[in-house]
Parts: C-alpha cells; structure tokens; sequence
C-alpha cells in the first residue's frame, strides 16, 4: 500500500490524514482521460524545439538504492529502526482552519491511539477526535457526542499500515520501490540527488536527499488531475537523534506541505521509543459491547423470505345448459 492510500484512508475526517501526506494525496485523483491529439500540423510549418535533454549525470554517482540505504544508515540503520517496539509523539499542525494538536502512540504490530484537537481547546465538546486500534478492534469518537463508534475492517488495515507518518519515512525503503537516480539539484538551498521511486500502488514521486547528510529532504509529486498538473511538496527539517534501547534513530520535526495554494507547517516534539505498555492500547468496555453487538448480528442467520402464495384452485366449470323437455 503506498504512502498515500495508508494515509488517505486512515480516517476520512482525520485530519492528520489530510496532513500527513499532502505530497501523494494526489495518487487518489480521478485521472483526467487524454485530451484527444491536435490535428496534424501542415507539412511546410516547422518543426518544434525539442525539450533539453537533463543534464548527464557524474559518472560517480549512486544509483538510487544506494542513496536510500545511505539514508536509512544516516537515520540510524535497519536494525535500530527493527528494534522500535512502539513510539509515542506530539505535534502541532498550523491549517487554515487554525492551530491542531496531535497526540500519536503505536505499538507494533498494528494497535495505534491518535487524539486531534483544537489547540487551546484540545478535550472541548465538538473539538477532539480519538481514533485508535487494539489490534483487533477499530475505533473512533464521535467528536460532537463523544460516544465511540466502531471502523470498518478495510479502514482498521489501512489505519495500522498508515497512521504513523514518522515510521513511514523511516521505512521508505519498504514503502516505495524503482528507486532511481536521475539528477542533481537544489532543494530548498540544498544540494541533493534527485531519486525517482514508485510506491507499490500509486504515481511516482522524486525524493531529495542532502548530498552531505545523507538525510531526505523533501518529496514532490506532479499529478495530472481533472483542473490540470497539480504539484505538491513535503519538506522535511530539523532532524534529530532519539534514544531507541542502545542505538539512536532520527526524526525530524518539522514538516511543510505546499500543494496548490495550500500550505500546511507543523512541529514535532516529546518522541518516546519502546516506553508504552500494551494496555494503553485496550478498547473500552463500550467500544467492546459494540463489537460484540456487530459480530452478533453478522451471525444471526437472515430470515427465509417468505413463500410464494399458492395459486387458487381453477373454478368448476359451469354445467351446459340443456333443451331436454321438463316433465310433468
């Protein structure tokens, strides 16, 4: 599952999903149908410039796996990114809407706890939004009534597999494929490798890694939807090292997603590695009497329609009348 379907379909109304992966939210766009090809030019009108061609590469560059494994080395390895048990972090999201807080705890393989509200409000009535998984059992809370209500099995999956979006970019390379280095760049002041990679399902992206740190600095992704190219950009700052037992692995903690007019920032902070117990993770009672009310419904046989009314009986026909004389 891509980046982006994990993330998309993490909540419908949740808003780290809107935030989360602004750079890819693109891969779920109707695709436009190709416009239909312009009439054939006249044979005495010239030819068109041809687009320059990139520039060669060095001859000493890496190829694109050799770029991400040096990521994944400078953020800590694989095996200390292995060792992550469960993680627990902060944030704060600046939208349009205003300030969001975010409260973030997972615990492998698959239970999660996300709590969204309005900064300076974060527990008020009509304002905070929980959505969490025991592992078996999803969940989220009505944000007007505060009562839970149970998630379907398709959105639980794609919830476990994408509701972190730090331990998504720890594992980019399990989350996208095809890497391939295609240019040096500038990003954001910085000199990068350019390196093109394709989500398992989805449209390709090009990831911008510091040539120095080794570290990603951002992802863009050009989309062609029904309004036309659309282009959205993720950048990543301020990365830092957090114990994990013995190793360390670094996080970043900022973000900004830039997408069409819209720009969304936000900043990271509290991360805690392989410090959460499993019972943080336990559906309350009510969410269990649901999902006991669910699983009893599914097995309760559906009721035989009704059989079809027999059809009436034919009437006897009428006796023939007769011209016999009466008797007297």
């Amino acid at each position: 599952m891509s980046l982006n379907h994990r993330l998309v379909a993490l909540v419908a109304s949740s808003l780290v999903a809107s935030v989360a992966l602004a750079t890819v939210t693109l891969q779920d766009a109707p695709k436009t149908p190709p416009a239909p090809a312009a009439p054939a030019a006249p044979a005495t009108a010239p030819a068109a410039p041809q687009t320059p061609a990139a520039a060669p590469l060095p001859a000493n560059a890496p190829k694109g796996d050799e770029v991400v494994k040096a990521y994944i080395d400078a953020i800590g390895g694989k095996d200390a990114i292995a060792a992550i048990t469960s993680s627990h972090y902060k944030g704060e999201l600046d939208m349009m809407m205003g300030k969001v807080q975010i409260d973030v705890a997972t615990m492998a393989p698959n239970k999660l706890r996300l709590v969204q509200g309005m900064s300076g409000a974060p527990n008020a009535p009509g304002t905070s939004v929980e959505t969490c998984s025991d592992g078996t059992i999803g969940w989220t809370t009505n944000p007007m009534t505060g009562k839970p209500e149970l998630l379907d099995p398709e959105m639980v999956a794609a919830m476990r597999d994408g509701s972190d979006f730090q331990a998504l970019v720890r594992t980019l390379d399990k989350s996208f494929g095809d890497f391939t280095t295609t240019s040096e760049s500038t990003f954001e002041g910085t000199a990068c490798w350019s390196v093109t990679m394709k989500a398992k399902t989805g449209e390709p992206s090009t990831a911008f890694f510091d040539k120095e740190s080794k570290l990603l600095k951002g992802i863009r992704q050009e989309q062609q939807t029904p309004q036309g190219v659309a282009t959205a950009t993720v950048t990543f700052t301020d990365w830092t090292d957090y114990p994990v037992d013995k190793a360390k692995v670094k996080v970043f903690h900022g973000i900004t997603i830039a997408q069409e007019g819209m720009r969304i920032t936000g900043t990271f902070s509290d991360f805690a590695f392989n410090t959460q117990q499993a019972s943080f993770f336990d559906a309350p009672e009510a969410v269990k009497e649901l999902a006991k009310a669910a699983e009893a419904a599914k097995a309760k046989p559906a009721e035989a329609p009704a059989a079809p009314a027999a059809p009436a009986a034919p009437s006897a026909p009428a006796a023939p009348a007769t011209d016999a004389p009466v008797k007297k």
